[in-house]
């Protein structure tokens, strides 16, 4: 690429000349010898400069015209790596619950301890952006989610740690073999509108439309949270009526079922999570087996739970930016056992948090764009196989400032049990700052008694005490009343800034 540049020559006569090689000749005529070697490292730089802006034009261009660059551009751009420090101190690194002493010793101690990290965190699912798969249902045809899928990729992230914690170790992926077990997970995110992908990208799009959402649309937190718990249930109704069809019934793995629930506004409901998760009795005649299992009878005797349960909590914790208040409870809540990361990011850019390093999060990233399967090797069981599922773990750890994400998140949480329940309530209990998160024993009731109203206008009405009865349209103490049985699942995003 050849452009002119205005050149000032020494009889004051502007000239324009090129700053190839070739021009870099041509013009250094015109110069004295006094002034050529100042000319020409001018002229040098000037080349330089355009040679970098002729790439820089280039590179946009490309990322114009091609959204899947721009993707993998965009995944590379201002977030730090990992930050151990000019000292030999060692540093601590968080990956959920666990901790890594890293520091930058030439130490055989100190290698072990990052190659640990490196290997636990290649373990996490890593699930992005893909091109060319079956296209998803008309009218929308998109065969690629590149651009507005990256909060359904966060949330597919947050479900494939919950089933690697529930369903066990085996479906953990280890490097240079993968365990069938592994392979059977990762197709159940594989992008097909097959049976067998209970989570696939073609599945949340359907699910989504009963919120409002389109393919190409982009989700946050709170509706993903619903379309999660949505994908959840119908794959345990799929096990329900697969009369015995393993790969159905792997959800349970034959051992103990999955729930999933969605906390509004930050707020855990501990009957809602009892209704759920705990043992049901059939009849009247498990009466006595009700009475052995009663914890108010016998205090030592925790409920049994028959399903373990995967609570995502949305929250909102500030307007446009993240109150830095919240900061140090939020990187407290990532390493809290029961934990299973945070989706959420930046506006329009959503990221999986998995972990923390100081005021830093440790995140995954879905903004790369990988090959969907194949129609074929979505019927081959062994699919996929060592080579193509390195698309699905990454080993590239990187952070963004807590200042830097946006207040709308949803953290997620797993529990096995109800002693694992109510071990996660006393961490929340204790956080420091203001409060994001609470437990209540059961969930108001906001249903309005039309008639215990009247009767009380009335008595009301018939004393001269001076006191205001709640004016039409209002409830009690002057609150909006609330409408009966109001389904708020098919709203859009909504928040309450807690204090």
């Amino acid at each position: 690429m050849r452009k002119s540049q205005p050149y000032i020559g020494t009889t004051g006569m502007t000239k324009h000349v090129s700053t190839s090689a070739d021009g870099r000749t041509e013009i250094l005529k015109y110069a004295g010898s006094e002034n050529k070697e100042q000319l020409n490292k001018r002229l040098v730089g000037l080349a330089s400069r355009e040679n970098n802006l002729s790439w820089l034009y280039n590179t946009f261009y490309i990322a114009k015209t091609n959204m899947e660059g721009l993707a993998n551009a965009l995944s590379t751009l201002s977030h730090s790596a990992l930050q151990i420090g000019s000292t030999q101190d060692a540093c601590s690194v968080f990956l959920f619950s666990k901790e890594y002493k890293v520091s930058s010793a030439d130490t055989a101690e100190a290698q072990d301890e990052a190659k640990k990290l490196e290997k636990d965190f290649n373990q996490v699912v890593w699930l992005t952006y893909r091109r060319n798969f079956i296209p998803i249902q008309p009218p929308s045809g998109y065969t690629s989610d590149t651009g507005w899928g990256c909060m359904l990729r966060s949330a597919q992230m947050i479900m494939a740690e919950t089933l690697q914690k529930h369903l066990g170790t085996a479906w953990r992926f280890e490097s240079g073999a993968v365990s069938c077990e592994h392979k059977t997970l990762l197709r159940w995110f594989i992008d097909a509108p097959k049976v067998f992908s209970f989570y696939s990208i073609h599945r949340m799009a359907e699910f989504g439309r009963r919120y409002g959402k389109k393919a190409g649309e982009w989700y946050g937190p709170t509706t993903v949270a619903w379309v999660l718990r949505d994908l959840v249930e119908a794959h345990r109704s799929l096990e329900r009526n697969s009369k015995g069809e393993d790969h159905l019934l792997l959800l349970s793995n034959g051992v103990q079922d999955l729930t999933m629930l969605v906390a509004d506004n930050g707020t855990i409901c501990v009957e809602d999570i009892k209704d759920a998760c705990e043992e049901k009795l059939e009849s009247s005649s498990d009466a006595r087996a009700e009475e052995a299992n009663d914890p108010l009878l016998h205090p030592g005797l925790d409920p049994v739970w028959t399903s373990a349960l995967f609570l995502l909590v949305p929250v909102r914790l500030g307007l446009q930016k993240i109150n830095p208040d919240y900061l140090k409870a939020l990187s407290s809540v990532l390493k809290f056992p029961q934990c299973v990361g945070m989706i959420g990011g930046s506006p329009a850019h959503s990221l999986y948090f998995v972990g923390s390093q100081d005021s830093q999060f440790l995140y995954l990233d879905p903004h790369t764009v990988h090959d969907a399967a194949t129609d074929t090797e979505c019927g081959d069981p062994r699919f996929p196989d060592e080579t193509t599922v390195t698309t699905y773990h990454c080993s590239s750890l990187k952070f963004v400032p807590g200042q830097d994400i946006d207040p709308s998140l949803a953290i997620g949480f797993y529990c096995k049990s109800v002693k694992e329940f109510i071990d996660l309530r006393g961490r929340i209990g204790q956080l420091a700052g203001p409060p994001f998160l609470s437990v209540v024993d059961k969930r108001p009731n906001y249903e309005y008694d039309f008639d215990i109203e009247n009767e009380r206008n009335s008595s009301d009405d018939d004393s001269d005490d001076g006191l205001v009865t709640a004016s039409e349209g209002e409830g009690e103490k002057g609150e909006p009343k609330r409408k009966k049985n109001v389904n708020t699942t098919n709203l859009e995003d909504e928040f309450v800034l807690l204090p």
